[in-house]
């Protein structure tokens, strides 16, 4: 795939989520659990959190391939607990506040993804999260994942028939 379908790839995911999230208003944002344990507020604040993970460790990457991290989160139970932080950071913002972070994340990480080279993009490493795998693939983990809550909060919205 090439930087520009990465690019694409991006966008489409961002604009999935936003439909996903679109018209729903603040009290179930707020108050509705989606899956059991987290309210669509805290999916996003879960997925601002990510973003900046994965912008940070993707500037490692492009640095040069076989980078190594100075953190890690190499366990289930460390992503649970980083998780549960990136929440926990954001619960004395609002809604609209959380919802800009993460545009405002994923607007400079796709203009900073706009200027890597195929080169960059071949760069592998370790993720800090556990896994091996190329910038390139960084960068579609990074999509699938907003798709993959994007479609959670869609299933909830089918489900709650709103």
């Amino acid at each position: 795939m090439s930087r520009d379908e990465v690019i694409e790839r991006f966008e489409h995911a961002r604009l999935f989520l936003q439909a996903a999230v679109s018209g729903i208003k603040n009290e179930r944002l707020e108050g509705d659990k989606v899956g059991g344990q987290w309210t669509v507020r805290d999916i996003v604040a879960h997925l601002a959190g990510w973003e900046k993970e994965f912008h940070r460790a993707a500037k490692v990457m492009a640095r040069r391939s076989h980078a190594a991290f100075p953190w890690q989160i190499p366990h289930e139970d460390d992503w649970r607990e980083f998780n549960a932080k990136q929440v926990a950071l954001r619960q004395d913002r609002s809604v609209g506040e959380i919802f800009l972070e993460l545009e405002q994340e994923q607007h400079a990480f796709t203009e900073w993804a706009r200027r890597l080279t195929e080169r960059q993009l071949a760069h592998e490493a370790n993720f800090p999260w556990g896994g091996h795998g190329t910038l390139r693939d960084l960068l579609l983990m990074d999509a699938e994942h907003k798709i993959e809550h994007a479609h959670r909060i869609r299933a909830w919205r089918h489900a709650g028939g709103f």
